[in-house]
């Protein structure tokens, strides 16, 4: 194991007043730095009382879906998680985005790997930031805890490979003319349970000819594409006020 450099620590405590709010960090790289790691760490992850989850999803519910009764559909979305969010930008520009629940995950970024939601490149020496999203708080409190390290290329880990098993295919579509496609799809770059490599064949067995790649404010798994054509380059731009998906795009919107 090589040495490692802390280049930043902070800790914050969260209510619900800070969803929809960032917080960025700036730290300094030096020269010669091989990787940089990333850990944010937050506590509690989900709201654990019954009778406080009741209430924050019966008043979504009757915010966002008023044709249902709250009182009989609550317990289909308990328990309620907090999601905080990390992005990371570089002194030449925005280096990815880890939109999942993952308190508590180290991501990485080296000439030679990226964690699943960032792009590979040496780490340039110079200014950088990352940025805590808070995208909601439903705990009463929360705290978080965020550390920064640049490490050797050699204590960089490897893809993750905890995919599930995959369902039995279904019969192809024969000869119709037209493509059957699927046009919102995550990868492991972002909240989904799958490689691209998987998710292609997956959608293969399935009978699909196409598919959109759409991760959460990230295309950075469109790398590992195979050129024949079946992917289709997008993103799902997620924002504290909505989600909408951006296809045939070639960079990623701003949105913070």
């Amino acid at each position: 194991m090589g040495e490692h450099k802390l280049l930043l620590t902070a800790q914050r405590v969260i209510t619900h007043e800070d969803d929809s709010t960032t917080h960025s960090f700036s730290f300094f790289v030096p020269s010669g730095t091989e990787a940089v790691s990333l850990k944010l760490t937050y506590d509690p992850s989900a709201e654990s009382d019954p009778e406080r989850a009741r209430k924050i999803i019966s008043d979504i519910l009757e915010a966002q879906t008023p044709w249902l009764d709250p009182d009989k559909e609550w317990k289909k979305y308990f328990p309620i998680s907090n999601l905080l969010t990390l992005s990371l930008d570089g002194p030449h520009g925005h280096r990815g985005n880890a939109h999942r629940k993952a308190s508590g995950e180290v991501m990485c970024v080296s000439e030679k790997y990226a964690s699943p939601g960032f792009y590979a490149g040496r780490p340039e020496s110079g200014e950088w930031k990352v940025s805590v999203h808070i995208h909601c708080a439903v705990t009463e409190k929360c705290a978080y805890s965020l550390e920064v390290e640049a490490i050797s290329e050699a204590d960089v880990p490897g893809p993750r490979n905890d995919v599930p098993a995959k369902l039995e295919s279904k019969p192809a579509v024969g000869k119709l003319k037209w493509v059957p496609a699927e046009l919102h799809c995550h990868t492991l770059n972002s909240d989904g349970v799958m490689s691209l490599a998987e998710l292609t064949a997956y959608a293969k067995e399935r009978g699909l000819g196409i598919i959109a790649l759409t991760d959460h404010n990230t295309d950075s798994a469109v790398a590992s594409a195979d050129p024949s054509g079946t992917v289709i380059r997008g993103c799902e731009l997620t924002t504290y006020h909505g989600h909408i998906l951006s296809l045939g795009c070639c960079r990623i919107p701003e949105w913070r």
